[in-house]
């Protein structure tokens, strides 16, 4: 699976069950999910596959808000989607952001905590054999392993690079490349390394205060 790519194509989409408009698609490869019906829909250039209706978000404490523009880490940035990830325990949130200068970051929040993912890499490959405190190799890189489990990806609002949809199941890896820390996602022989650096509360800034609710 290649690395979604933004597109500057003036494309018209609508919902293919309630016929819904699109806000101007970023990407042309990724997931868009209708505000009106809330049907997921996985786009390929201009064409939309029905994957069925996502699952309600849970509210969460967020200082982004899908739909929002302000800035992130001092340059202006527009929140376009948010994908929430299912573990059993909890969940984390997967903001996509577009920066004015053209780039797509993902934010990972998790019981507070911000990630700046902005790096990230999508290829193909078999599940590895992971254990914490190991190391493993993926996509080219060697990902040291804190963390290790399973989720789903509960539900997705907006629009978002990662064609995942809801209900699908995915492991997962969390630790650090070199001195960056990163993701590893595996699924249906698709993989996803992210590499960043943790953000604080004051790095962001969308609109919306720590204590409103997000979309």
């Amino acid at each position: 699976m290649g690395a979604a790519r933004v597109t500057n194509r003036r494309v018209s989409l609508c919902c293919p069950k309630c016929g819904a408009p699109f806000e101007l698609p970023k990407f042309d490869h990724g997931v868009l999910a209708c505000a009106s019906c809330g049907t997921c829909s996985v786009r390929t250039g201009g064409v939309l596959a029905v994957t069925g209706a996502a699952a309600p978000l849970a509210d969460v404490h967020s200082p982004l808000k899908v739909g929002r523009r302000g800035t992130l880490g001092g340059e202006p940035a527009h929140v376009l989607g948010r994908t929430q990830f299912d573990y059993g325990d909890g969940r984390w949130e997967q903001w996509t952001v577009r920066l004015d200068d053209g780039r797509t970051v993902w934010v990972q929040e998790d019981e507070g905590e911000l990630t700046l993912l902005d790096q990230q890499t999508q290829g193909e490959g078999p599940l590895p054999a992971m254990r914490m405190g190991g190391q493993v190799a993926v996509l080219g890189q060697t990902l040291f392993v804190q963390e290790i489990g399973e989720a789903i990806v509960h539900g997705v609002r907006g629009e978002v690079d990662l064609a995942w949809t809801p209900r699908r199941a995915l492991h997962y890896a969390a630790g650090f490349v070199g001195e960056r820390q990163g993701i590893a996602l595996f699924s249906e022989g698709a993989v996803v390394l992210a590499t960043g650096r943790a953000i604080g509360i004051g790095d962001v800034s969308f609109g919306v205060g720590q204590h409103g609710a997000a979309q």
